[in-house]
């Protein structure tokens, strides 16, 4: 910063501070003024050395200057990621890759809500949404839902082809293959506003699902989808009733929503979108419990 600037402001326009004289040691050329007497010219070669000067400096903020993107609190610095095709758009130059979306995480009958919307009114319900602003699980729900209209389409085309209409194999793949990569899309969005939820009820442990249900073991989950997934609704129904644990439900509709998508792409089924829907709510809504069962023990831990 340069000495001259003006003392009384500063870059945040925070309240001036009281300042106080300063030594501060400025480097002078020339002979050493200690030597009893100045030696011959030539005889001995300059060199730097530093007398002390009073002077008045400005101080610098203590927070640091707001930069541009939407990681540039310095909790995030740290960890805000930036490329060239990221800047393009997150804010341009100093804009950051870890993008956090200011919308509300949202309730699950958001999700519930644009899940419908997506598959019956598909690509439009998303964009509504979108413009909208609703909530973060309201878009995740309308997104869902087109894209399992896209995979009920490409599944309906290849059980009419065999029936004469070959050209139905190719617009079966196509649909099969955009299905497949907004799948992945899906999964992406999801683990980001799981992790908005996470941040969220770290901060307010109040936001966080009211669960009365202990977390469970990781074997729970695996034993109760494999009986779903066999004994589809006899032994989901069974599981449910006498093994309460988080995981061990979360395994148990998850199975059931597999048994039913498999089923249905096989026979044709409209079962499979009934399949689609159990697999994403118990995705998301069992995610959340476990979160905030997680925070809950977090927070009796350090008390």
């Amino acid at each position: 910063m340069s000495l001259n600037a003006d003392p009384t402001k500063n870059n945040n326009n925070a309240q001036p501070q009281p300042q106080q004289p300063q030594v501060v040691f400025v480097p002078t050329n020339g002979a050493y003024p200690f030597y009893p007497a100045a030696p011959a010219a030539g005889s001995m070669p300059s060199a730097p050395y530093f007398l002390p000067q009073t002077t008045n400096f400005v101080p610098l903020p203590d927070t640091p200057l707001k930069q541009g993107g939407c990681c540039s609190s310095s909790n995030n610095q740290s960890q805000c990621k930036t490329s060239t095709w990221c800047r393009r758009w997150r804010g341009g130059e100093g804009g950051c890759c870890n993008y956090v979306d200011p919308r509300p995480v949202g309730e699950f009958s958001h999700f519930l809500g644009g899940l419908a919307l997506g598959t019956f009114v598909p690509v439009i319900g998303p964009i509504l949404v979108g413009a909208m602003e609703t909530s973060q699980l309201a878009a995740l729900g309308s997104f869902y839902g087109t894209v399992d209209l896209l995979l009920m389409i490409a599944l309906a085309c290849f059980h009419a082809a065999p029936m004469g209409h070959h050209g139905l194999y190719i617009a079966g793949g196509i649909f099969s293959f955009l299905s497949v990569i907004l799948f992945l899309v899906g999964c992406c969005k999801t683990r980001r506003v799981l992790k908005a939820y996470e941040t969220a009820v770290s901060k307010d442990p109040i936001v966080a699902l009211p669960v009365i249900s202990e977390e469970g073991k990781r074997c729970q989950y695996v034993v109760s989808c494999v009986i779903s997934f066999f004994l589809p609704v006899i032994g989901t129904a069974l599981r449910v009733m006498f093994s309460r644990s988080l995981l061990s439900r979360f395994g148990s509709i998850k199975g059931l929503g597999w048994s039913f998508l498999i089923f249905g792409a096989i026979t044709g089924c409209p079962i499979a979108l009934l399949g689609l829907y159990l697999i994403q709510l118990s995705n998301v809504h069992f995610r959340r419990a476990l979160i905030s069962v997680a925070t809950k023990s977090t927070s009796t831990a350090s008390a």
